[in-house]
């Protein structure tokens, strides 16, 4: 059966980034969006994305861009982006290819250039930050697909389900906004929880950060039965929650 699965901000955290995947074990029928901010403040964002570039050998991986992202391409073109990006953890994201931008990889670049700003499907949708609920995704700003916040949001035009990384989650479960329909009166149950397939309402679920502390790590699952996904997570217990995104 194919599967869905999102994962929320990396940050240079490879060990949790293994820990994940190793107990999904994704195969070719299934799908991974990464939600963006793979690089930065974590100690291995070179590891990350050569992990992330063999993944999508072995399942269909859709990679978002992220904020530190955009950053990171941005100081690769201007040396006063360039200063501003290290003091959001880029210095650590060189650190991890033991030298300056020129030690980057050209198909690292090209990773990140290739980025998508969201992902879309019939019943979701997916993106780093925030989006305004009353905007076509094609016409949804940059700055917000990237820079938002999940308190921001409300529930989409489309009313699909809406999945967001970027927002930290200090208490490591995902959080979940729902807009019940005329004939659905009460909210898509709370966090972390399934969703019944007769509920004809739209959510929005913050997946938890895999932050510079190496926080816990959370993923949403989805299999064909079910509309929304099934947060479970993989915690490391010497790992504690980031306040920062």
């Amino acid at each position: 059966m194919a599967r869905l699965f999102a994962i929320g901000d990396i940050h240079g955290c490879l060990d949790p980034l293994n820990v994940l995947l190793d107990r999904i074990r994704p195969t070719q029928a299934d799908t991974i969006v990464t939600l963006g901010d793979y690089v930065d403040r974590g100690p291995d964002s070179k590891g990350v994305i050569d992990r992330l570039l063999d993944l999508s050998h072995s399942c269909k991986l859709v990679s978002l861009m992220g904020n530190h992202e955009q950053m990171m391409l941005s100081a690769r073109r201007d040396r006063q982006a360039a200063r501003e990006w290290q003091t959001f953890g880029g210095l650590e994201t060189l650190e991890s290819y033991d030298g300056g931008l020129d030690a980057i990889p050209e198909g690292h670049w090209r990773f990140l250039i290739d980025a998508l700003p969201y992902h879309e499907t019939e019943s979701h949708i997916f993106v780093h930050g925030a989006l305004f609920a009353d905007i076509e995704m094609t016409d949804q700003p940059r700055s917000k697909l990237l820079w938002g916040r999940f308190k921001e949001i409300e529930p989409h035009i489309s009313r699909k389900i809406v999945i967001c990384g970027h927002t930290p989650q200090i208490s490591g479960r995902p959080a979940n906004k729902a807009m019940p329909s005329a004939s659905t009166p009460t909210p898509v149950g709370v966090a972390g929880s399934r969703a019944s397939t007769s509920t004809p309402a739209s959510c929005i679920r913050r997946t938890s950060t895999v932050s510079i502390a190496r926080s816990i790590s959370t993923i949403c699952s989805t299999g064909a039965s079910l509309p929304g996904p099934v947060p479970f997570r993989v915690q490391r217990a010497d790992l504690q929650p980031a306040s920062r995104s």
